[in-house]
């Protein structure tokens, strides 16, 4: 094998490791993990203690908390059923987002809401207790008030207005049900 050969199959070699490499560091750090600690400097979480100090978790979703197109996964749920408190942390995928823009031009990352909706037909709408970019993910620690846990499920829905239009049915995922099985959560 001539030099040249010897040298472009170390290359290649030093790419594949390369690109492994940042594949592998991309999964591991997909999580922001100053956001998956329950927030207690919110001041309606303090108020949701005064009611009953119970805090709840669970893992949210059906499908280990990624949305049906895997846009969007939710994690490190918190919640206190008396007092009608729910703190959540989501995370969407920026490249998710291209796909919207290719196929709506005047999409902006702007027009994303999250709402908080159960099968009653109320919705909740979020206060946005702390946001932050990793690699190429969002991620957003919310807090809904006023939810009612009793006897309902609760999905929570990305929503992007888009024109009169509104892209979710993809983007939504069931995050607690009636009954759920959860643990108590130690403050």
């Amino acid at each position: 094998m001539s030099k040249i050969g010897k040298i472009l199959k170390i290359v290649l070699i030093v790419a594949i490791v390369s690109v492994l490499a940042l594949l592998i560091v991309n999964i591991i750090k997909s999580d922001h993990k100053e956001l998956e600690e329950l927030n207690l400097d919110s001041e309606k979480i303090k108020n949701a203690i005064s009611i009953s100090d119970d805090i709840r978790t669970h893992t949210p979703g059906d499908n280990d908390g990624f949305s049906e197109n895997g846009g969007v996964y939710a994690y490190s749920l918190y919640y206190i059923e008396d007092a009608g408190y729910l703190q959540i942390t989501v995370r969407y995928n920026e490249r998710h987002m291209d796909d919207i823009a290719n196929s709506y031009p005047e999409f902006d990352k702007e027009k994303i809401h999250y709402v908080l909706k159960d099968d009653k037909g109320n919705t909740y709408a979020p206060t946005v207790l702390d946001e932050a970019e990793k690699y190429h993910y969002k991620f957003f620690k919310l807090e809904f008030t006023n939810v009612d846990f009793k006897d309902t499920s609760l999905t929570l829905s990305m929503e992007i207005d888009v024109l009169n239009d509104v892209i979710g049915e993809q983007n939504s995922i069931v995050i607690h049900t009636s009954g759920q099985a959860s643990a108590p959560v130690k403050h």
